[in-house]
């Protein structure tokens, strides 16, 4: 947990650090990211924090909580892959991201859904209105018919291959630790948000397991841990990707830190920590 909010106050540091504010950390912050990359990167950090501080009550102590702490994680994870994406993919993939949101925020005016016999509409009385609402007017127009249509992926990669296009473009030392958390939540959060019984049973530590008190505080731990690495590694691949050295030196020594711990050494792959230390 301490080690969760570490990271968590690193995370803060590097939006202000793009915001051309000193930090403790970084008293003279200079860079030539892109406004649109800035803005978000700024975002998905800051989402990234907000779980961590949810993800901080909920283990407070280890219980039967445990269970909520499963799909937090993962979001954690994935926005920490999506920052490293856009940092490897740059501008393009910012602006990506960018347009996903507008179309998204205007298709969420007119939705639909049709089950059967069952019929869900919701529409907003803002389409009536859209001078009232900045830029509604513009999106709409631009958009055209397309409001009435299912909202497409941001990406059309999959998870793991963004993590392979950061690997590609960023190196090992950042997509290892995204790919090993990503490896080890994914299927348990994907058990427990979609209500099956095994993920009933595996947030209460109740599967094939002899101690499920032990069950629980291991779980505990891989969330935490993995939910750790991930928001160090996205700081450093906007280091990494920006060439902004005073970054990347400070979340490598921040994440070194993690690694003397034994049984943090001991759960995280001998390859991803070798990369780390050949800086």
């Amino acid at each position: 947990r301490s080690h969760l909010k570490r990271h968590r106050w690193l995370s803060l540091a590097l939006r202000e650090y793009l915001d051309r504010r000193p930090t403790p950390v970084w008293t003279t912050p200079v860079h030539n990211v892109s406004l649109l990359q800035v803005r978000a990167y700024q975002a998905l950090l800051h989402a990234m924090e907000t779980s961590a501080s949810t993800l901080f009550r909920l283990t407070d102590d280890v219980s039967d909580c445990v269970r909520d702490c499963f799909p937090i994680a993962r979001s954690v994870v994935e926005t920490a892959i999506n920052v490293g994406y856009i940092a490897a993919g740059g501008r393009t993939v910012a602006e990506e991201a960018r347009q996903h949101s507008v179309k998204r925020s205007v298709l969420d005016l007119n939705r639909r859904l049709d089950i059967g016999t069952l019929r869900f509409r919701h529409r907003s009385r803002r389409l009536g209105q859209p001078d009232t609402v900045p830029g509604l007017r513009d999106a709409l127009i631009r958009m055209g018919t397309e409001i009435d249509r299912k909202p497409r992926n941001w990406t059309p990669l999959s998870t793991p291959k963004r993590i392979d296009v950061i690997l590609t473009r960023l190196g090992a030392r950042i997509a290892e630790p995204l790919g090993h958390a990503y490896f080890s939540i994914y299927q348990d959060a994907s058990e427990v948000v979609h209500g099956t019984i095994y993920g009933c049973f595996l947030s209460s530590g109740k599967t094939m397991v002899v101690n499920q008190e032990l069950a629980l505080h291991d779980k505990a731990f891989t969330i935490l841990f993995a939910c750790s690495q991930v928001l160090n590694r996205a700081v450093a691949s906007v280091g990494v990707a920006h060439e902004l050295e005073e970054i990347v030196e400070s979340a490598d020594a921040f994440d070194l830190l993690l690694l003397k711990i034994p049984v943090f050494a001991e759960a995280f792959s001998r390859s991803a920590r070798q990369a780390l230390r050949k800086r």
